[in-house]
């Protein structure tokens, strides 16, 4: 049985070789929104933390090695910067991007850690995040809906469509190089 979430590959590469840059920026910027977010955006409701945290920051990651060439926590809070930042003080998680990368990447890669101890959730809290002597306190709900209006509020797709032609083709180029490696 084929996976008929994805169109064939010969179709994509065509339609991202031969198509204006923007196809391609939207290409990835709409299949996160429509497939993966549509899975992230149940997580708080049921408490699915870890995967919470790690889908979001696996999504920024993905569009900021497509759009600025840039990995890990720099990609991250730059991400985070541009699209998910708000005006409240406690909303401007680019703020807290390295405590946030730092314990995604131990949930992903070790799991147990003393640092762990440091970061807490609090689903009922009205702040989007806190910081309490040194443990930083999130509110999983609030950093999940500031992370699913970057993409309702289309801010990545305009942040993309004023770049330049040259800027939008070498992003073209980072999109068409991950698709084709192997």
């Amino acid at each position: 049985m084929k996976n008929r979430a994805h169109r064939e590959t010969e179709y994509i590469i065509s339609e991202v070789l031969n198509g204006p840059p923007m196809f391609s920026i939207s290409l990835l910027i709409y299949s996160i929104d429509k497939f993966f977010n549509n899975e992230l955006s149940i997580t708080a409701e049921n408490k699915q933390t870890g995967l919470l945290f790690m889908g979001i920051h696996a999504a920024a990651l993905t569009i900021s090695e497509a759009l600025w060439g840039l990995h890990g926590q720099v990609g991250y809070q730059m991400f985070l910067e541009k699209f998910l930042d708000e005006e409240q003080p406690d909303r401007e998680f680019s703020k807290i991007a390295k405590p946030i990368h730092d314990w995604r990447n131990i949930l992903a890669h070790q799991f147990l850690s003393s640092s762990g101890h440091n970061f807490d959730y609090d689903y009922h809290m009205e702040k989007g995040y806190k910081i309490n002597n040194k443990d930083l306190i999130i509110n999983p709900s609030i950093y999940l809906s500031c992370y699913l209006r970057a993409f309702k509020d289309n801010r990545i797709m305009n942040y993309a469509s004023k770049l330049n032609k040259k800027e939008q083709e070498k992003i073209k180029q980072r999109i068409l190089g991950k698709y084709l490696q192997k």
